[in-house]
C-alpha cells in the first residue's frame, strides 16, 4: 500500500483489475472533515451497515476510522470496505457496503487485493465475516468470496429493536490460495 499519497498500489499487475486503481486507502488524518462527513452519511444511510447501537453514532465510527488495528478503503464514490480488530499472525473482520452499483466482479476483485495486502502486511491466517442473518445478498457473496459458514452467534444483532442471529464466516489463508492459485 502506498499510505503517502492515500492510493492503493497495485501489487500483481497480471491479476490486478482495472476497478483496482478506483481503489484508495483512507487516511482519516490526512482527510478534510467534509470528505469524513459525507462517508458517514453514505454509511449510516445503508441499510446493513450499522446495528441499533451504531445507528447515527458518529463517535462510534470515528473511533474505527481512528483505531491503528483497522484499515479503511473507499472505492470511488460507490462503496466503503472496512478492516476491523487486525490481530497480526492471526485474523481480521471484513465489512464493506455499497451505495452505488458495484458488480461482483468487482467486488471479488477488491476483496481479492485486500485479502493480499493484509497477508503481505499483517500475515493474517483468516478473515471474518460477520453477517446479520436476514441480509441474504451478504451471505451470497460470502459464500461466492470462499467465506465458509461457521456458525451463528445467536440473537447478537439488534436491527429495529429486535434481536437477530449473527452468521459466522471465515476465510482461512489456505483456502484463498489454493482458491486463487497463489
Amino acid at each position: 500500500m502506498d499510505r503517502d499519497n492515500n492510493n492503493a498500489e497495485v501489487v500483481n499487475s497480471s491479476r490486478s483489475v482495472d476497478c483496482i486503481r478506483d481503489l484508495k486507502l483512507i487516511d482519516p488524518k490526512a482527510w478534510p472533515p467534509e470528505r469524513l462527513e459525507w462517508l458517514w452519511q453514505h454509511v449510516k444511510e445503508e441499510k446493513y451497515a450499522c446495528d441499533d447501537p451504531g445507528e447515527n453514532n458518529a463517535a462510534l465510527f470515528l473511533a474505527n476510522l481512528f483505531n491503528p488495528c483497522t484499515e479503511h478503503y473507499e472505492y470511488g464514490d460507490a462503496s466503503y470496505w472496512v478492516v476491523l480488530n487486525i490481530v497480526a499472525g492471526i485474523n481480521a473482520d471484513i465489512h464493506f457496503c455499497h451505495w452505488d452499483d458495484v458488480s461482483v466482479h468487482e467486488v471479488k476483485a477488491i476483496h481479492d487485493y485486500i485479502y493480499r495486502h493484509l497477508v503481505e502486511v499483517w500475515d493474517i491466517h483468516r478473515t471474518t465475516a460477520y453477517v446479520p442473518e436476514f441480509n441474504q445478498q451478504a451471505k451470497r457473496v460470502s459464500l461466492i468470496l470462499g467465506y465458509k459458514f461457521e456458525g451463528c452467534a445467536r440473537e447478537m444483532f439488534l436491527k429495529g429493536k429486535r434481536f437477530f442471529d449473527l452468521n459466522i464466516f471465515g476465510l482461512l489463508r489456505s483456502d484463498f490460495e489454493r482458491k486463487r492459485g497463489v
